[in-house]
């Protein structure tokens, strides 16, 4: 499992759930976590100060960050000692 971090000016990006629950498989939210499957890979979002996002495979995640709207002034915390807008991705 890898895992990103998710730096948003927003306390409550599990609304991803509603983006995702009719595209996604066992999906389950609770009110701090969303765990789904897509396309038989995982991915698992978990929420303290920031959102910790854990997932099985990079192509997955990669088209869930395209795919996903998360709101405006969010960053990804690669581990590489970047953070990335997404807006500018």
């Amino acid at each position: 499992m890898r895992s990103m971090i998710l730096i948003s000016p927003n306390k409550n990006e599990i609304f991803l759930y509603r983006q995702w629950s009719n595209k996604a498989q066992n999906i389950f939210k609770d009110n701090d976590k969303l765990n789904m499957v897509l396309a038989a890979e995982r991915i698992y979002i978990d929420y303290s100060i920031a959102y910790s996002i854990t997932y099985s495979d990079k192509e997955i995640m990669k088209e869930f960050i395209q795919k996903s709207v998360f709101s405006k002034g969010s960053y990804i915390d690669n581990d590489l000692e970047e953070l990335i807008s997404l807006d500018e991705m």
